[in-house]
């Protein structure tokens, strides 16, 4: 009922969300239900023939609503999160190849990195995750590489525990550069996505304990405060990450409004966002000068400027570049 507007964009913005979640695993620890039409599911999470039979009816249904909506290239199913070690990536690997064979019109996603021991398993009978949500802090661009070559997405997301030199949009310890600087690297690395798992766990009040998850990280789990004055109260991280999204979309413009599959494939100014961020624990720390190269991304689309502007910055003390 409400895919039309929402996903559509039918009498809202025309355009619609660019993706949405149809379904999830149970918790971190369980991918599937225990029971699920009255079929116990087993005494493993590979299931039961009995059981996977009716799991894939569910996902055959699933697959011909999204089908009968034109929605393949928006909807997905996040099947497991965080897979811990060799046993949870055979899991991994046999719901991939379950829910291709069943619903095969269907993304799946899973939260981790592009990993051999899932794409490469027997148990994955040649199938794959179509969404990668890899944690920034254990991303491995090379064999990320081979997977985008492959048709596959890969998106990063961020935890309490993505410190420094990693950049971190999402905590309040963070510099606020690096929601922009996120950005450039995303372009750069061919990243599609962003993921977090809330925005609104605030806990007693945030206002006054920016920990409510009690981890050692200042804004972990909320991007957006408690109403005051009956509106929702919006944070410098937020408006950050609006910034860094513009500063994406100026990349894709000038790359002609698509995004390559991979890092080897060239496309508009990469000159630009590697000026900005040269990997995900080199980037620059001078907004300023940040700032300066989103205004000559915006006269280069005016056609004001020619080629492609990078970052220049020289800040108090700086030397020329040396061989190390």
């Amino acid at each position: 009922r409400l895919g039309p507007k929402y996903i559509d964009g039918t009498g809202w913005n025309g355009v619609g969300y660019p993706s949405f979640q149809v379904m999830q695993f149970v918790n971190n620890s369980t991918p599937r239900p225990a029971n699920f039409c009255g079929v116990d599911r087993g005494p493993d999470h590979f299931g039961t023939a009995a059981y996977n039979a009716e799991w894939a009816k569910l996902l055959a249904a699933i697959d011909a609503e999204v089908v009968a909506h034109h929605w393949e290239d928006k909807a997905y199913y996040y099947v497991q999160n965080e897979p811990q070690g060799p046993p949870d990536y055979d899991v991994a690997a046999a719901l991939a190849a379950l829910t291709k064979k069943a619903a095969p019109h269907l993304r799946i996603a899973i939260s981790e990195e592009p990993k051999k021991e899932i794409v490469e398993n027997a148990k994955a009978e040649g199938k794959s995750y179509d969404l990668w949500w890899a944690d920034l802090s254990a991303f491995d661009p090379a064999y990320a590489k081979t997977r985008q070559a492959a048709g596959e997405s890969v998106w990063w997301y961020f935890l309490y525990g993505d410190r420094p030199p990693h950049f971190n949009p999402i905590t309040i310890d963070h510099s606020g550069v690096e929601s922009r600087a996120a950005y450039f690297a995303a372009y750069k690395y061919r990243i599609k996505g962003f993921a977090y798992y809330s925005v609104t766990q605030w806990g007693d009040d945030p206002y006054t304990n920016p920990r409510p998850q009690g981890t050692d990280q200042n804004g972990d789990g909320f991007l957006l405060y408690p109403p005051r004055d009956g509106e929702i109260v919006s944070s410098i991280r937020w408006e950050l990450l609006r910034e860094g999204e513009e500063d994406f979309e100026y990349l894709l413009l000038l790359a002609g409004g698509s995004l390559p599959k991979t890092p080897d494939d060239a496309a508009g100014c990469d000159a630009s966002a590697t000026s900005v961020a040269s990997s995900t624990t080199s980037f620059t720390r001078d907004a300023s000068a940040l700032q300066h190269l989103r205004d000559q991304l915006g006269l280069r689309l005016e056609g004001k400027v020619n080629g492609c502007p990078t970052l220049t910055s020289t800040g108090p003390g700086a030397h020329p570049k040396g061989e190390v």
